[in-house]
């Protein structure tokens, strides 16, 4: 069976990117013994920063081993490979198996002091992690950029000080913006860029964060999250790039050459796409990780540990937007530890199916491994959320019990330890407060912010070419008023601007019984009905964060519909008020053409909702004949069909959107 992502696949082996420096190289200057020194070397090779807070710089090279002399591992100028297999030859097995270690940092916004970790309800110090071989830090909120990269300075400092002085990898969650960075928009921001359809944005908006991101202090992102959006109930849909594989295989790819750029090098982050084999289509939307980090709780008897529907067909349609990542040369992938696909049902080795069988053998990926939070396994390269103790327990049972040996955990040493090398955080891995403050939010970064917000807008439906507003009529901002008011103040106006918001998985859902239920939230449904006795036209902006939830009533009533990712930029706020409402205004303002990209179906109703596939694509409304359709399409390696089924709104929408739409409203 041809793999469907066969099509789109580069000329890559899936190694993460290499870069050396020339044999032979000479210096224009060294012998410094402590600060910093810039270093040129023969074959206009880049410059190289050396840059130490305790430890001396011999020949241009730090003494991480206070040994007084230059070692191989400490030399910049020989390839990677070798330095890291002399480090290799230095590390003990405790010092190993720390480097996998990768600890949440808890602290207060602004003081360094309380640089702390947590992990199963015991807390220790960030020094106390890196003084066993930590080899990772995940970043927690921070009060500025400044805050930020003085904080991980000092982690760096603790990281040099240690037997071997290896430095430290720090990563972020997406959704976190810890460094109060530039911000594209709230909501859905992987829907939001893939709806811009405009792989150039998607790459300047990663290169943005890739730069704030590096002026901060942080090196790694564990992102994007690249499950598909194939069940609008989804508990994890909320920062999910869409349905269409084959967009979001190029999707990634853009995204990882904005990160990683085209080589991996001392101007790269790290990119860790998630959660292999992809979890957007568990049983009935739930997720045993997500419900119970979210809003609502669920009711007690609700099941929320659902496996994967996926089935060996449709899997390979859920793999595509990893390979993507992947063919582009990603430094990481995540792959979670509570969820695995129907099929494997009763098999005691899922995990190394997953992993070595998937990832690493059919999809071909040969760099880091990350388990996803809490979790632990002999198949990953990094233990994520794991503290020192927690990991060297773990590896100690695991050694007893021969699931792994010293040769395994010798090739993640290499695959961690070079990413660590092609960063150059051997030479340098502090960075200058000052920078940051001058880089994080700049101008420029804000105008490309702007820019993703606006090209993401998408018009559903425009009767009476209400959008762009006309610039004579009054308008009433219904938001700003109470159901009741907006009854009486819409008699008195010519169009009325109504936010509809509803179901979002991670945040804001229903029960009833077992099932997860999509709505439109009552003081939206108020509000509409309300206006809408009164003759006046609506124009109504859906809210889409990742959950399509049903609107038909809107559908068929209101005059205009544009669909909202939350796309907004730095200084507005996104929240329906007239001056600070970011790209929806823009467009209903007439400042700006919409040219997005609707990533999803919409569906008519919650029955329809019940009656699609979790683990297919475009099937709102298609019968059973047409989903196995859909199904072997994918599993014969083709495009599947897009417009089977009977949505409210289809996949695919473009731009102003069609003149007219489908609706059979309630």
């Amino acid at each position: 069976m041809q793999r469907f992502h066969d099509k789109y696949a580069l000329p890559h082996d899936g190694q993460p990117g290499q870069r050396r420096l020339p044999e032979g190289a000479s210096f224009l200057m060294s012998a410094l013994a402590v600060g910093v020194i810039v270093l040129a070397v023969a074959s206009g090779a880049t410059a190289a920063e050396v840059k130490s807070r305790g430890v001396k710089i011999i020949d241009g090279c730090r003494d991480l081993n206070k040994n007084g002399k230059v070692d191989p591992y400490e030399d910049w100028r020989l390839p990677v490979e070798e330095r890291v297999e002399d480090l290799l030859s230095r590390m003990t097995l405790q010092e190993k198996i720390g480097q996998t270690a990768y600890p949440s940092l808890h602290m207060d916004r602004d003081k360094k002091e309380a640089l702390n970790v947590q992990d199963g309800g015991v807390t220790t110090t960030v020094e106390h992690e890196i003084n066993n071989s930590a080899g990772f830090i995940m970043v927690h909120p921070m009060g500025s950029a400044r805050v930020c990269a003085e904080n991980l300075n000092t982690i760096q400092a603790y990281a040099e000080g240690t037997r071997l002085g290896i430095p430290v990898i720090m990563g972020i969650d997406p959704h976190t913006h810890i460094y109060g960075g530039t911000r594209m928009n709230v909501g859905n921001r992987s829907m939001a860029l893939s709806a811009t359809g405009n792989f150039e944005t998607v790459r300047k908006v990663y290169d943005v964060w890739r730069k704030e991101m590096r002026a901060v202090g942080i090196h790694l992102l564990l992102a994007p999250q690249t499950d598909l959006t194939t069940d609008p109930r989804g508990v994890r849909n909320s920062d999910t790039q869409g349905e269409n594989a084959e967009w979001i295989y190029q999707m990634n790819q853009a995204t990882t050459l904005g990160f990683q750029g085209e080589t991996l090098g001392k101007d790269s982050a790290l990119l860790c796409p998630k959660h292999f084999p992809g979890v957007g289509c568990t049983g009935g939307g739930h997720d045993g990780h997500q419900t119970f980090l979210g809003r609502p709780k669920p009711p007690k008897g609700v099941i929320t540990g659902t496996q994967l529907k996926s089935t060996r067909k449709s899997i390979q349609w859920h793999f595509m937007p990893f390979k993507g990542c992947i063919d582009q040369g990603t430094w990481a992938v995540m792959a979670p530890y509570y969820v695995f696909p129907e099929f494997l049902e009763g098999r005691h080795d899922k995990v190394r199916i997953l992993l070595e069988e998937w990832l690493r053998g059919e999809l071909g990926f040969k760099g880091v491994i990350c388990t996803d939070w809490g979790a632990v396994t002999p198949y990953g390269d990094i233990q994520g959320g794991c503290s020192i103790a927690r990991v060297r327990r773990e590896f100690d049972k695991w050694l007893k019990e021969e699931k792994t040996d010293e040769e395994r955990i010798n090739n993640s040493m290499r695959r961690i330890l070079t990413g660590k090398f092609k960063l150059g955080l051997f030479e340098n891995p502090y960075v200058d407060p000052d920078r940051a403050e001058t880089i994080v939010k700049c101008a420029e970064h804000r105008a490309i912010a702007k820019l993703a917000a606006q090209q993401c807008q998408v018009v559903l439906k425009n009767e009476g070419n209400l959008i762009p507003l006309p610039k004579d009529k009054k308008i009433l901002w219904a938001d700003a008023h109470t159901p009741e008011q907006c009854g009486e103040l819409a008699k008195g106006h010519d169009i009325a601007v109504v936010s509809v918001r509803g179901y979002n998985g991670i945040d804001h859902r229903r029960y009833d019984g077992q099932d997860l239920i999509m709505f439109v939230e009552e003081d939206c449904k108020q509000r509409l009905r309300a206006i809408h006795k009164t003759g006046t036209p609506i124009v109504a902006i859906y809210h889409l964060r990742g959950n399509p939830f049903p609107m038909p009533w809107v559908a068929k009533n209101a005059a205009a519909i544009m669909v909202s990712h939350g796309a907004f930029w730095e200084g507005t706020r996104g929240v329906g008020h007239r001056d600070n409402a970011g790209a929806w205004m823009e467009v209903l303002l007439g400042n700006w053409e919409p040219t997005g990209k609707l990533q999803v179906q919409i569906p008519r109703s919650m029955a329809q909702v019940k009656a699609q596939r979790e683990d297919l694509p475009f099937d709102l409304g298609c019968t059973e004949e047409q989903m196995q359709q859909i199904e072997d399409a994918i599993g014969r390696g083709e495009s599947p069909p897009k417009h089977l089924g009977d949505p409210l709104f289809e996949y695919g929408i473009t731009g102003w959107g069609p003149t007219k739409s489908k609706h059979n409203g309630e």
